[in-house]
């Protein structure tokens, strides 16, 4: 008797290890790297979390992602939502706006259709064109404006 409940033990015990087994082999570890939560209008769009990478910390609400003599990229928090800038600082317009949002949207890791979600201000120094006042918006969405 003792044998019989050893090797239905046994019989049953394998097969629901190797089950357990399997399936969490098989399992994909999908974690998005330090990922924060971004709200635009009614969607909530998962982005990474620019501030691990941004070049300087304002403060707990502001962050300058990048800087360089053609743009500068903030980024902020408030009112659970976060916003960004690119502010183009020479005259290359498209050739500036163009780098710019390319590099926005890896930081981010998202899409350019998902970064149209986004609020995002494209604006001109008044250094370069003191006409060029508005926000441009990101080139490849639907809101955006041709520099004039």
């Amino acid at each position: 008797m003792k044998k019989v409940l050893i090797v239905i033990s046994i019989s049953v015990l394998i097969p629901v290890l190797l089950f357990v087994f399997l399936f969490l082999k098989n399992k994909k570890n999908t974690v998005v790297e330090e990922e924060t939560a971004v709200f635009s209008e009614n969607n909530q769009l998962p982005i990474a979390d620019y501030r691990k990478t941004a070049e300087r910390i304002i403060d707990d609400k502001n962050a300058i992602i990048k800087s360089d003599d053609s743009y500068e990229i903030n980024g902020s928090y408030y009112n659970n939502k976060n916003s960004f800038m690119i502010f183009i600082k020479n005259s290359d317009l498209e050739g500036t706006r163009e780098k710019a949002e390319a590099y926005l949207v890896t930081t981010l890791g998202i899409t350019k259709d998902k970064a149209c979600l986004l609020d995002v201000a494209v604006v001109v120094s008044p250094d370069v064109d003191e006409n060029l006042t508005g926000n441009y918006g990101l080139s490849f969405c639907p809101n955006a404006k041709p520099f004039k």
